[in-house]
């Protein structure tokens, strides 16, 4: 973000904003065309989702990597919500040769414009109005014309990719969870957790990164808005459900451990709650176990109709740094709370 130029953010603006005559025609000419499609059905597309730090990059890279799968690449931007022109202007990016960078996270995962990443809540932003202005994101339902569309944004997609299946990652997709299970019946979602001490954690040090690093550069806060990452940083927005942890953001500082444990406690029950639902294409999946054990990828990829499961970087866990924790940083009823949760999860998840 800091490498992009004068005239590259001028064009990330017009493509992304809100408030861009341009963006706006594209995403009501893709919302027109989507009209007369309906193959939601028929498709069997691979969802992931969770709390960021969940472990949901990786997994997404790990199943891009087999080659069966279309998804929403670096080098589509900023033009997402025309997948003709993203195409087309994609065709001017780098070759598979180039040369792979380490993401501002600092967690090791490398990317190069080939890759895939979240960028399709730009379609959301739009959809939802003033949702995402909101001081917090709450879980919705989205309407029957906007999944049509939202759809056909990946048929575009898919179609210029000569792929059948799409894998988008997008942890906001959380929020909509119930709504896209019901609409895409064929398709797959993969809901990932982890250790919540551990994953707190994680959240609290990229919360406090972002910080440093929005502070440093305003272009990367601009972005991180226009593409829908408002996880942590300065543009940061709490997760809140209709649940009884669903307005934790109250009573906790996020300057503080307490408050992203609280935040985990807070989705993962919404989570749980969806779980409970018994949808049959929502699957559990435990970032430790992945990590674990390794016949468990294959399971996954069998289900998913994964041939070439071996390709693609193992899983590995970074939870051992926050082993050594000072125990008066954590709050005992929320590290009891979180714990009992983590616990039913994994009876739920797929094994």
């Amino acid at each position: 973000m800091a490498n992009y130029s004068y005239w590259d953010q001028i064009l990330h603006r017009q493509f992304l904003s809100e408030s861009s005559n341009l963006s706006n025609y594209f995403f009501q000419k893709l919302n027109k065309n989507s009209a007369h499609y309906n193959d939601a059905s028929k498709v069997k597309h691979i969802f992931i989702t969770g709390l960021a730090r969940a472990g949901t990059t990786a997994v997404l890279n790990r199943i891009f990597a087999c080659g069966d799968f279309g998804s929403i690449l670096y080098k589509h931007m900023p033009f997402i919500l025309s997948p003709k022109i993203a195409s087309i202007m994609s065709k001017f990016a780098n070759s598979g040769n180039e040369q792979q960078k380490a993401r501002l996270h600092g967690d090791g995962i490398m990317f190069n414009s080939n890759s895939p990443e979240c960028l399709d809540e730009v379609f959301w932003i739009k959809s939802a109005g003033d949702w995402f202005k909101s001081d917090t994101l709450s879980a919705y339902e989205p309407t029957i014309s906007q999944l049509k569309a939202y759809s056909y944004l990946l048929y575009k997609y898919s179609q210029f990719q000569n792929k059948d299946r799409m894998i988008i990652k997008n942890n906001n997709h959380h929020l909509r969870i119930i709504s896209l299970a019901n609409y895409f019946k064929d398709s797959k979602i993969l809901v990932l957790f982890r250790d919540p001490l551990s994953h707190a954690k994680s959240l609290f040090d990229q919360h406090l990164n972002f910080l440093k690093i929005h502070n440093k550069d305003s272009f990367s806060l601009e972005y991180m808005n226009l593409i829908g990452h408002r996880e942590f940083g300065r543009n940061f927005a709490p997760f809140v459900y209709n649940t009884q942890n669903g307005k934790f953001h109250l009573n906790y500082n996020e300057n503080k451990l307490n408050f992203w444990l609280a935040q985990w406690i807070a989705t993962y029950t919404w989570i749980l709650k969806v779980a409970h639902l018994k949808l049959k294409n929502i699957i559990l999946i435990s970032y430790e176990d992945l990590c674990n054990h390794k016949y468990l990828y294959q399971k996954i990829a069998s289900t998913l109709d994964i041939k070439n499961f071996n390709l693609g970087i193992p899983f590995s866990s970074s939870n051992k740094k926050y082993t050594n924790l000072n125990q008066n940083e954590v709050d005992e009823d929320l590290r009891n709370i979180s714990n009992d949760l983590y616990r039913r999860l994994n009876y739920l998840s797929f094994k």
